[in-house]
């Protein structure tokens, strides 16, 4: 695994596909997707054959309300004849925030909305919400799949729960955890690496 100034991306697929209200799939497109990868996002998308439009506006939003346009592809869209495949490049998306996605087909409105979540990791983890009060998520890298287990203590040392997951991130219930700092660490199947960190409960 590379490390680039402690500084470690991991991605959380909040939604492939996110919809607000009725919206739906717009019928100029057969797909639209995003994913992370380096800490870029990768917006792809296809406009089905038969369907035309004059240039693509690329917008994000980081509330799912207020977009801003970040990029655009001009002249004519899509094809008469074959679908047509686009893509854009996000090179600087707003971390530790979900990033939210959508297109405006010239002269067709908008696409539905895709959205992804870019969890910046420092010292091998990050903690959302923190502090916490019900619930929250500790996030660490783990792009290979590998089965891990978490460690939660107590400010006297007792062990006061464990987890085990593949995922990239723990969910922790700590609704019944007395307000406090508690420690954890994460250790991995495969690796040998344990992280160590800390969060707050407060109610």
């Amino acid at each position: 695994m590379k490390y680039i100034r402690n500084l470690i991306l991991v991605l959380l697929i909040v939604a492939a596909t996110y919809t607000s209200g009725a919206a739906q799939t717009h019928p100029m497109l057969s797909n639209f997707s995003v994913a992370e990868i380096n800490g870029q996002t990768y917006l792809s998308w296809t406009i089905i054959a038969g369907s035309t439009c004059s240039g693509i506006q690329i917008y994000r939003s980081t509330d799912s309300l207020n977009f801003t346009m970040i990029g655009e592809i001009s002249g004519v869209c899509g094809s008469v004849s074959e679908p047509q495949n686009y893509s854009f490049t996000d090179s600087d998306p707003v971390f530790n925030s979900v990033n939210y996605y959508k297109l405006e087909l010239g002269g067709q409105g908008f696409s539905q909305v895709v959205s992804v979540k870019i969890i910046a990791l420092q010292n091998g983890y990050q903690v959302q919400p923190q502090p916490a009060n019900a619930e929250t998520r500790i996030y660490f890298d783990n792009d290979q799949g590998q089965q891990h287990e978490l460690s939660v203590y107590n400010t006297a040392g007792v062990k006061i729960m464990s987890s085990i997951t593949e995922s990239n991130y723990f969910h922790v219930i700590t609704a019944k955890f007395p307000a406090g700092v508690y420690v954890f660490t994460i250790a991995g199947s495969g690796d040998g690496r344990t992280v160590q960190g800390k969060f707050a409960v407060h109610h």
